[in-house]
């Protein structure tokens, strides 16, 4: 193994190990630094290896779960969730082989080195979000997540703004240590992160001020830790309704209140006339509270029926005020892509759920606002949460069902950007999880209140109304492919010659 591949293979470990649950988020400052330092001098194919390998490592080192899941729940054959697995990580490689060979080149252009390579960074982590369905899972801005004070610039720019300012100063300290460097650029990489600082500590002041200011509504998460591999039994069905229905009483008669419960935790078709359904109904209306609880659903249609992933809202009368369908859907857990075109994968991956997606901006309207809903993973797509606020949603609710996870990094991951989330669009956020991590999030994206991994029990607490929209709700977004299309255009005026070179 040469020198080159070693470096970038240790930004890999690095990089990985910044992200949540290692507690070493400080690497990510500068993991990439060995993978650049190895870029410069880099042939077009040197670079494109290197950024390979890095992306394969990186990918492998967070994704490494995901053939397990597949397995296990999926009902697939070793080989085939291992394959799944590979081709998703090679398509993730393609990311940073692009970007690196990006890099190589602007090893050569000093003047454009920083900024048009952390745009290039984050221009690909966009593309990343939306090709092939998408896949944002873990983008480096999450490296700050520790940081409350650092995550407030989401507010004005996403995750993606954390990301852009991550990855410059991954580039400008590859600079600082093998040259040429050039001083304006440096001094405006200092100057991002101590505009970020402060905007940070007055935005920390701000929301605690709106805290105090804005309307408040009782919440319950309740974490029922039921077993994954038992839960679909009929024989269950009737003792799993009352482990909800006995951790939801823990919290006392405070009224109103919204309990939630997690995805798919109604362990069958909820709304089809079974006596399970009045007993659901009942306990709301008996213990008057507004219940959100995940079922699965189906509507018959003329060749057969669709099935649904959904989220139901109960009144506390017991009726039925409404329900949210998941709209983006996991792919080879709910659905088979590209299954219409090559029928043979139906019998392969029989197993598999097939479910159709609902619209992405569906809310639900409790007594105190519209709560906007995000089913599982919708949480890593950062549109899908601004969809819900566009559609007047005052509060977000997340149910979830991370026990396909185990005890991996995902859950870790998996609630770590949901509170970001929270910071972008300035809206508390409820999550229940079936195993775990619950959590009830406030709009700085603190969390306040949360049960772990394997544990059963019920969180209540008070959370804001508010119901202004951030700058990043606004046009903050737009910094996606703003990054993308500046790159492109950058690098390209890079490549007509040092005529055009600035600093």
């Amino acid at each position: 193994m040469g020198f080159r591949t070693a470096a970038a293979l240790c930004s890999a470990l690095l990089v990985v190990l910044a992200l949540p649950r290692f507690g070493l988020a400080f690497l990510g400052l500068f993991g990439l630094v060995p993978l650049l330092l190895a870029l410069r001098g880099a042939s077009a194919r040197q670079a494109a290896f290197l950024g390979g390998t890095y992306g394969l490592a990186q990918s492998l080192g967070v994704l490494y779960w995901i053939s397990g899941v597949i397995e296990h729940y999926g009902h697939l054959p070793f080989w085939l969730a291992g394959l799944i697995l590979l081709l998703l990580l090679a398509l993730m490689a393609v990311y940073p082989l692009l970007w690196a060979v990006a890099v190589a080149f602007l090893w050569r252009r000093p003047g454009w080195f920083i900024w048009t390579g952390a745009a290039a960074w984050v221009g690909l982590e966009w593309v990343r979000s939306w090709f092939l369905t998408g896949f944002p899972w873990m983008d480096l801005g999450y490296v700050l997540t520790p940081w409350k004070i650092f995550v407030q610039c989401a507010d004005l720019g996403g995750v993606a703004l954390a990301g852009l300012l991550v990855a410059a100063l991954n580039l400008g300290l590859a600079q600082l240590l093998a040259g040429p460097r050039r001083a304006a650029g440096l001094v405006l990489l200092g100057a991002a992160w101590c505009g970020a600082f402060f905007y940070g500590q007055a935005r920390l002041d701000w929301v605690r001020e709106q805290v105090r200011a804005v309307p408040k509504v009782a919440v319950q998460a309740v974490q029922g830790n039921i077993n994954q591999d038992s839960k679909w039994d009929e024989a269950f069905i009737g003792a799993t309704l009352d482990a909800y229905f006995e951790l939801t009483r823990e919290a006392g008669s405070d009224l109103p209140r919204l309990v939630v419960w997690p995805e798919t935790c109604v362990p069958y078709y909820f709304g089809q006339g079974r006596p399970e359904d009045r007993r659901l109904k009942d306990f709301a209306g008996e213990e008057e509270l507004w219940l959100m609880f995940g079922a699965p659903a189906y509507e018959r249609r003329e060749d057969g029926a669709n099935y649904y992933n959904r989220a139901w809202l109960l009144t506390s009368g017991g009726g039925v005020a409404g329900q949210v369908d998941k709209s983006h859907l996991v792919p080879y857990g709910e659905y088979v892509p590209l299954k219409k075109y090559m029928p043979f994968l139906g019998k392969i991956v029989e197993h598999v759920g097939d479910y159709s997606p609902g619209s992405g901006g569906g809310v639900v309207e409790p007594w105190f606002g519209k709560v906007g809903t995000l089913i599982c993973y919708e949480t890593i797509f950062p549109e899908l949460a601004r969809a819900k606020v566009a559609a007047g949603a005052v509060l977000l609710v997340n149910m979830t069902n991370d026990a396909w996870f185990g005890r991996s990094s995902a859950p870790y991951q998996h609630l770590a950007m949901l509170t970001w989330r929270a910071v972008e669009q300035r809206r508390a956020v409820v999550r229940a999880a079936q195993t775990g991590i619950s959590a009830l999030i406030d709009p700085a994206g603190r969390i306040i209140a949360r049960l772990e991994l394997g544990e059963k029990g019920q969180l209540g607490g008070v959370l804001p109304i508010y119901k202004e929209k951030s700058i990043y709700h606004r046009f903050g977004w737009l910094i996606w492919p703003a990054c993308f299309f500046a790159a492109g255009a950058l690098l390209l005026a890079a490549g007509l010659g040092r005529r055009y070179d600035f600093t």
